[in-house]
């Protein structure tokens, strides 16, 4: 537990050290009571300090006598944090530190005083570093409630509580989940950004869509995902297809299927053909092209496709749509990454497929 520090505090002990005696009367201190009193120490576990930037600070107070005059006494208060350090980053309106704790810095591998002064995206990995300027820019040429209401949190952000990466350096790049307030201070905008420890599972968990699936690309397990992700429920996708989000598993011409077309042959898959074009040719059942993608999962590690996550829609209402149907469909559809990890089951003769789907 850090220490805050140590200060010296006079007492003024006009009663005579708590002993009731008339005024003037002299204080009498055996050399007993002065070694007992020297050596006493009061802890009061639980003290609230009201701390510049952020919430109170929970301490425990230590409280010893150093020295005893015949009418006053010294007093050594130690404050102990009872919880963890608050990692806690101050910038003006132009977006340049002005105060970071030291814990903090020293978890980024530099020290408050190197970054005293410099802009905010030194201590974030690129592109967001540059990124966020135009946003800082923006917050500081507006009052506190302006910035309030204009600036709306977007999901997936780091103002949204999100895990995010800090740090410029790969060595020394941490997770973290950012508390971000804005504040007028004597008519000037300040920006108050407080960090949480995370980790990197929490910061895939918040981002992906873990899906377990038959042989056949029937969903049968939905691990706990976001909404905000893809615009539903992960939970409603159990019985369904997993050709009813996924736009690559789509039926499509077999020729896009083994390589010239959709390609889930090639790593990282490139870009895909739109799955809903007509084209002329043979197509190519969900099953069999979900054979074709754990065929290449099993032979190449870490493989993983471009793909297109799509909101469950019924057939009816897509039939409904009519002449709109490809644009709705597109508006609907988020760009994403899907790996594959199979597992044999050894038990029966099917397969369970986990599908992991990485929004980008």
């Amino acid at each position: 537990v850090g220490k805050f520090g140590t200060m010296g505090l006079g007492l003024s002990m006009g009663m005579g050290l708590g002993h009731h005696t008339s005024v003037g009367a002299a204080v009498t201190v055996t050399p007993a009571i002065e070694y007992a009193i020297a050596h006493l120490v009061e802890t009061l576990p639980s003290v609230q300090f009201l701390h510049k930037y952020t919430r109170p600070v929970d301490c425990n107070v230590s409280l010893q006598r150093l020295g005893i005059g015949p009418m006053e006494c010294m007093v050594e208060m130690t404050l102990r944090r009872n919880g963890p350090a608050h990692l806690l980053a101050l910038t003006g309106p132009s977006g340049r530190v002005r105060y970071i704790a030291s814990e903090l810095a020293r978890a980024l591998g530099t020290s408050p005083s190197a970054l005293y002064r410099q802009p905010l995206g030194d201590i974030m990995p690129q592109p967001w570093g540059t990124l966020h300027a135009a946003w800082i820019k923006g917050m500081g040429s507006q009052s506190a409630s302006a910035a309030a209401a204009v600036g709306a949190i977007v999901p997936g952000s780091c103002r949204s509580g999100i895990t995010t990466v800090l740090g410029s350096s790969l060595r020394m790049q941490g997770y973290y989940r950012l508390a971000i307030s804005s504040n007028d201070d004597a008519g000037e905008m300040r920006h108050v950004v407080e960090a949480e420890p995370s980790t990197r599972e929490e910061a895939l968990s918040e981002r992906r869509l873990v899906l377990t699936v038959d042989a056949d690309g029937i969903v049968t397990e939905v691990d706990d995902g976001p909404t905000w992700l893809y615009g539903f429920s992960p939970k409603q996708l159990l019985g369904r297809s997993l050709a009813d989000v996924v736009t690559t598993l789509r039926p499509a011409r077999r020729e896009g299927a083994d390589g010239s077309g959709g390609c889930p042959d090639g790593a990282d898959g490139g870009a895909v053909n739109n799955p809903e074009e007509e084209e002329e040719g043979e197509d190519v059942s969900v099953t069999e092209l979900l054979s074709l993608l754990i065929t290449k999962a099993m032979m190449q590690n870490g493989v993983s496709w471009r793909v297109g996550v799509t909101v469950p829609t019924e057939e009816a209402e897509l039939q409904a749509l009519g002449v709109m149907r490809h644009a709705v469909m597109a508006k609907r559809t988020t760009p994403a990454i899907m790996e594959i990890e199979v597992s044999l089951d050894t038990t029966a003769l099917g397969r369970a497929v986990s599908a992991g789907v990485e929004s980008t």
